[in-house]
């Protein structure tokens, strides 16, 4: 003490000790030494010695909350106190408080944080939990490792602190670090509804887009905004965003697929026109080529209105899948009559005839049609005549063309011959 040299009275009491280990004023002697020459390690040896950490950890905690002390050693202090308490007496909570007294003067400590994440973790405390995490992304650069804890934290303010409007900053934030995520996409549109965030969401994905690397990316990104802004009624932004992937990559399924359902929505019916005609180009599905060309030919006939192009269509269908498309042939046949082409509509009726219809009912209504054709507009009666016998000898008691017959009957021509068709069905009736 009079030489006011600590290392050595600290070295004479230690000795001591050895000669004297019980000696009780050489320990306090010892210990106070220790502590005045900042020997932590030393002094936690001497503890070790006895298992006395309660006793040492009181001891710190007194040093460390000395606001005389300087800022650096205090915090090393209470980083000294949550080891002994978590490795020596197992009391992860003691040790948590250690840790948030480091946070209390370095609120931005990196190592506290890190420390408090599992002590939180296994306490369950989400809103403390929540606080480390933020000070950890406050502290790191790593795009990674950002992206990983951004996503943590916000589905803890989702999920646990019941707080959208916070998970929702956060998800933006890991969008705006890796856009091409499909989890971070989904949660971004989960919340976007709850927060009233959509406009939001729209500008992250427009800036994303804005900042692709590469191309491929900016489609897959395109493609999710176009079907949000449609899933919100923005139909022509949809539009724009589907059609820039198709103007780079004409045969994309997706942006082809999306732009038939909008244009058929906002009735764009020029635009679903040319969207249907690639679909068919590149389809290789028979089944799938073959609705999207009857789709066509209605697209032309109903919403286009031009019967000739309609008419083109509908007659390309059995040329492309066989004489089996009934139903082009009984479309072409309600645009010939309603542009009054008689001779054409005659031979599509014709044809049918000679492909065999199904049952006789069909048989005899299209006989009974073609010799109304041939009555009404082709000015061949004599033909019409046997057609109507021909649909008599299948349905005897057909009304159209027992009618049809009878007002023949005062024909110059073939009034004859109307008469015996007539007479010879009654016979053959009555057999």
């Amino acid at each position: 003490d009079q030489l006011n040299d600590e290392s050595g009275a600290i070295e004479a009491y230690r000795r001591l000790l050895e000669l004297e280990p019980e000696d009780r004023r050489a320990q306090e002697q010892l210990k106070k030494r220790y502590v005045a020459a900042h020997a932590w390690d030393e002094l936690e040896a001497f503890y070790a010695a006895t298992g006395k950490y309660d006793e040492l950890i009181r001891t710190l905690e007194r040093v460390a909350d000395a606001k005389d002390s300087e800022l650096e050693a205090r915090i090393a202090l209470l980083f000294r106190v949550a080891r002994l308490w978590e490795t020596k007496l197992n009391a992860a909570d003691r040790a948590a408080r250690a840790y948030e007294k480091v946070l209390t003067l370095d609120a931005s400590n990196l190592q506290a944080a890190e420390a408090l994440t599992p002590i939180y973790e296994q306490a369950g405390d989400a809103k403390k939990l929540a606080g480390a995490y933020e000070i950890r992304l406050a502290n790191n650069e790593d795009s990674d490792e950002r992206l990983i804890m951004l996503r943590e934290v916000a589905l803890l303010y989702e999920e646990k602190l019941r707080n959208p409007a916070q998970a929702f900053d956060k998800f933006l934030e890991a969008f705006a670090l890796d856009p091409s995520r499909d989890v971070l996409r989904e949660d971004l549109e989960r919340l976007a509804a709850k927060t009233k965030g959509l406009d939001r969401l729209f500008v992250a994905y427009a800036k994303a887009i804005d900042d692709a690397a590469h191309p491929d990316d900016a489609h897959a990104l395109r493609l999710s905004y176009g079907r949000i802004l449609s899933e919100a009624g923005r139909f022509e932004d949809a539009i724009a965003q589907y059609s820039a992937v198709w103007d780079d990559r004409v045969d994309d399924p997706a942006a082809i697929e999306a732009l038939e359902e909008l244009y058929r929505r906002t009735e764009n019916h020029a635009e679903l026109l040319r969207v249907l005609l690639r679909r068919s180009e590149i389809e290789s599905n028979v089944n799938v080529r073959k609705q999207l060309a009857y789709s066509v030919a209605a697209l032309y006939r109903d919403q286009l209105r031009d019967a000739e192009r309609a008419i083109d269509a509908y007659r390309n269908i059995p040329l492309d899948f066989g004489d089996g498309e009934i139903e082009a042939y009984r479309c072409l046949e309600a645009l010939y009559e309603q542009e009054r082409r008689w001779e054409d509509l005659a031979k599509v009726v014709d044809h049918r005839i000679d492909l065999g219809p199904s049952s006789d009912e069909e048989l005899a209504a299209l006989r009974f049609r073609m010799a109304e054709l041939l009555r009404l507009h082709l000015k061949d009666r004599e033909r019409a005549l046997s057609l109507y016998w021909e649909v008599l000898t299948v349905m005897p008691e057909h009304d159209g063309a027992l009618q049809a017959l009878e007002g023949m009957l005062s024909d110059p021509e073939l009034g004859g011959k109307a008469a015996s068709t007539l007479t010879d069905l009654n016979v053959a009736v009555n057999k």
